[in-house]
């Protein structure tokens, strides 16, 4: 996804404001049966969220596209734009820009398989028919622009 091709397409739009989030998720997925590891997934999902306010009214898209970026900006805006006025209002404050990032760390998959062979240790128990055991780890990103300039 790309913040700064949004914001080109939003800039040209006649609105209160707007924002943007893209979001990028790394997702581990490990999937146990009956003790025996069956599925270990590693993937990517990245999507951007649009936000506009045009007089009064609130409009909202969202795409995992990275090549519908200008659509999911129109969508958003003609939403706003289709609306009466719903009394939003802008307040005024200060732009902000910062970058925060989280200390704790996901899991890594040998850590994972750990966990899952400790659960897994029931298994053999006499009243246990079938075991499942289902790890999933999502561990996100996000980026937020606005039209104020706040990053």
């Amino acid at each position: 996804m790309n913040l700064d091709k949004t914001r080109k397409y939003l800039e040209n739009k006649k609105t209160d404001y707007w924002d943007a989030r893209e979001e990028t998720r790394e997702q581990t997925e490990i999937k146990s049966e009956k003790g025996e590891i069956q599925k270990i997934e590693e993937k990517e999902k990245r999507g951007i969220g649009i936000r506009t306010v045009k007089d009064g009214s609130i409009g909202f898209s969202y795409t995992e596209d990275k090549d519908k970026i200008k659509e999911t900006c129109e969508e958003s805006y003609k939403v706003a734009d289709s609306l009466e006025d719903q009394g939003v209002k802008i307040s005024n404050e200060e732009t902000h820009k910062d970058k925060y990032k989280i200390k704790n760390r996901a899991p890594r998959i040998e850590e994972l398989k750990e966990i899952i062979q400790r659960i897994d240790q029931f298994k053999n128990h006499p009243e246990i028919k079938h075991s499942e055991v289902r790890i999933r780890i999502k561990d996100p990103e996000t980026k937020f622009i606005n039209s104020e300039g706040s990053r």
